[in-house]
């Protein structure tokens, strides 16, 4: 899947959200918790 601008991403995301919640949904979900979690992480070391 060729992402061409950020609506894209924004389209492709939204897929998550038709049906029920599934596995692939909740890991998608872990993994953002955990990169802004590395985000905020870097910001505050930075900050220091």
């Amino acid at each position: 899947m060729k992402l061409n601008k950020p609506t894209d991403l924004l389209r492709s995301s939204l897929v998550y959200f038709k049906g029920s919640m599934t596995e692939q949904t909740n890991e998608w979900w872990i993994g953002l918790g955990e990169e802004l979690e590395t985000d905020i992480e870097t910001l505050s070391d930075e900050t220091k």
